[in-house]
């Protein structure tokens, strides 16, 4: 504060100085009410856009459930061809898994190095034979079948014993 003024001076002083920060607190009012207004069109048009986008959805949900109608019997045939042609290709595959023409020779030889070796992993024939460890599992249940030798399937460990 200054001395030399005259309490009339200071009192003006004062005066001058609330009348500016009342200006800046109308303008920061000012302010503060123009970004809520911004705000509260922003919401509005996001309220807008979801009940359209909720509308389009419906409209969708709907035409998919008319054209899934419209469509049962065409997609059934198509579904019943479609499992028709699976089921044969598996039938084939399995069949081909049977086929003891190409495979024989491989049986006869998980035979003959049973017989030779007397006991032996799954895991060791596959690696011998050059085949997957389930084709001698199954080669190997297909020669217990037959009463040619016997399988221990224990601690996650398949065994091939010779009879």
């Amino acid at each position: 504060m200054d001395i030399n003024l005259t309490k009339d001076e200071r009192i003006e002083k004062l005066e001058k100085r609330l009348r500016n920060l009342e200006m800046k607190m109308d303008r920061s009012f000012s302010k503060t009410n123009e970004s809520f207004e911004t705000f509260k069109d922003v919401l509005q048009r996001l309220q807008n856009e979801n009940i359209s986008l909720k509308k389009d959805r419906d409209f969708l949900i709907d035409k998919y459930k008319e054209l899934m109608q419209n469509m049962g019997s065409h997609v059934s045939g198509k579904l019943k061809q479609a499992v028709s042609d699976n089921t044969k290709l598996i039938k084939d595959l399995v069949l081909e898994d049977l086929d003891v023409t190409p495979e024989k020779n491989k049986i006869e030889d998980l035979f003959e190095l049973v017989v030779k070796k007397k006991k032996l992993t799954a895991k060791s024939a596959a690696a011998e034979l050059g085949v997957r460890e389930n084709k001698v599992k199954f080669w190997a249940l297909k020669l217990k079948d037959k009463d040619l030798i016997d399988v221990n399937d224990a601690e996650n460990k398949f065994e091939i014993v010779k009879k």
